[in-house]
């Protein structure tokens, strides 16, 4: 009788453990995608900004993400803009020469999208493996670019494709690509 006891105390203590680790977890993943979207949302400013100009603005931004994010593979995206930002006001083709010369597989597909992006070359987004971090991005930039040259049908499948995901601000976006130009 009192073994049964021993085991049901421990029986207990597991079950309460296994459901708070669960609790933790879902709460974690929670917080984590908060974090996603709010970092979205401010590299999603940084090329607002960047479009309109305003560059100084951006690179405050940028600023922001380095320090909240700094060890997060979007917030290298967001560095690339500054890096972009050079290239705007006239500085070497930077983009180019870390393409060029870096080995890990992540910051050089991360510069060969900002290449891209820079070139309007669609071309140089193929260069991007489906796996990278950043395929979604280079996907999205695909689509604006044919959306651009005039490929609508193209463009939209892509959209479609990213708006399918659940990928914070890409798939948001898409979506709203689709519905503004009443495709969905």
């Amino acid at each position: 009788m009192e073994s049964d006891r021993k085991y049901i105390s421990y029986l207990i203590v597991g079950i309460v453990l296994l459901l708070g680790g669960y609790i933790g977890f879902k709460w974690w993943q929670s917080e984590e995608r908060k974090k996603r979207e709010e970092l979205s949302y401010k590299v999603f400013l940084v090329a607002k900004n960047l479009k309109e100009g305003k560059y100084e603005e951006g690179l405050k931004l940028i600023e922001e993400i380095e320090k909240d994010y700094g060890n997060r593979k979007m917030a290298l995206f967001g560095k690339s803009y500054s890096l972009l930002i050079d290239n705007i006001k006239g500085k070497d083709k930077i983009a180019e020469i870390i393409y060029k010369n870096f080995k890990d597989e992540d910051i050089k597909n991360l510069f060969a999208e900002r290449i891209a992006y820079e070139k309007k070359d669609i071309n140089g987004l193929k260069i991007i493996k489906e796996d990278a971090f950043n395929k979604i991005s280079a996907r999205f930039l695909e689509g604006l670019l044919l959306k651009q040259k005039g490929d609508k049908e193209k463009a939209y499948t892509i959209f479609k494709e990213i708006a399918d995901k659940d990928v914070p601000y890409f798939s948001y976006v898409a979506e709203y690509l689709m519905i503004r130009e009443g495709v969905k």
